[in-house]
């Protein structure tokens, strides 16, 4: 790896660069469709990063009277798999997109013709492998921090909240931040 002996805000640059990049080459004109057109959103994060994130999307799409729902947890996350339907979308956020413990509650949503978006690291992983949509940003890991005797791998996912302003951004240059008056 890289990593080591780099400054981390030129890596943090990148990272951002990478994320724009990958984002500006991609089709997104489905995955904005179903944000401003769904009955429901709803959003999972599977960590504290990643709930952060769903609820930095809560926040900006408020302002163009796109309500969604962040769902705390996973035990609420499979409470409601019954009710989710394929006129919502299901937005999961997950750093690794490796998550066992979800993997089962996908396959429904799948085999019910329910919509997802998964927005994960840049790798291949189950979660965007099961999913309908798929986005990624690119972290950054520091591998060479230590704390006392035990090296730990610490990352940033400052690229996340990038990429959640960029799904804003291009929702605004489609839809403006007018009411979801016209369904």
């Amino acid at each position: 790896n890289d990593i080591l002996n780099r400054n981390y805000i030129d890596l943090f640059d990148k990272s951002i660069r990478d994320t724009i990049k990958y984002f500006q080459n991609t089709n997104t004109e489905e995955i904005i469709h179903n944000i401003r057109y769904a009955k429901q959103v709803y959003i999972y994060g599977t960590g504290w990063a990643q709930k952060l994130a769903g609820e930095q999307l809560m926040r900006i799409f408020i302002s163009c009277n796109r309500p969604m729902i962040l769902i705390p947890h996973f035990t609420e996350f499979k409470l409601m798999l019954p009710n989710y339907t394929e006129n919502d979308l299901i937005i999961i956020i997950s750093l690794s997109g490796n998550i066992d413990h979800i993997i089962d509650s996908l396959r429904i949503l799948k085999m019910n013709k329910v919509p997802t978006l998964s927005i994960t690291d840049f790798k291949n992983n189950d979660l965007a492998s099961l999913a309908t949509y798929n986005l990624y940003y690119q972290s950054i890991y520091f591998n060479d921090l230590k704390i006392g005797n035990s090296s730990i791998l610490i990352n940033s996912m400052g690229t996340l909240q990038v990429l959640c302003e960029l799904i804003y951004l291009v929702y605004l240059e489609k839809y403006g931040t007018h009411c979801k008056n016209d369904k």
